[in-house]
């Protein structure tokens, strides 16, 4: 229960900071809220199971798979993966990524777009 509290927690603080970030670039709510929905609904579930040779560091650097990545194994799979301690079951349906890679961008996308967000609102604050 401790691992699937914390993995849940993850994934709300990284939805928010991305959505904080993008809607201070944006200085719109609604479009972020929009865009962050289209984000993990449809692109994420997508861009997860797709096997698409030319595109395949572009779908690695998707947030969202990063996270599924680090899933407990005793969760419903939510994109068909789930990266914890179950042998393997379930993880052959996401694109294959290490748990290394997976973890520096979900530190990069919070990074890179509160640091978007910091540099418009100090560009509109000047």
């Amino acid at each position: 229960m401790i691992r699937t509290g914390l993995w849940i927690e993850l994934e709300a603080i990284v939805g928010f900071i991305v959505g904080l970030g993008l809607g201070s670039l944006l200085r719109q709510r609604t479009v972020a809220v929009i865009l962050m929905i289209v984000l993990e609904i449809v692109i994420t579930p997508i861009l997860s199971r797709a096997n698409i040779p030319h595109l395949i560091n572009l779908q690695r650097s998707i947030v969202g798979l990063g996270v599924a990545h680090l899933e407990p194994a005793g969760l419903g799979f939510v994109f068909g993966g789930g990266g914890g301690p179950d042998g393997g079951r379930g993880t052959s349906l996401l694109v294959p990524e290490s748990r290394t890679a997976a973890i520096c961008v979900i530190v990069a996308w919070p990074v890179g777009w509160t640091a978007l967000g910091a540099w418009r609102m100090a560009k509109r604050d000047a």
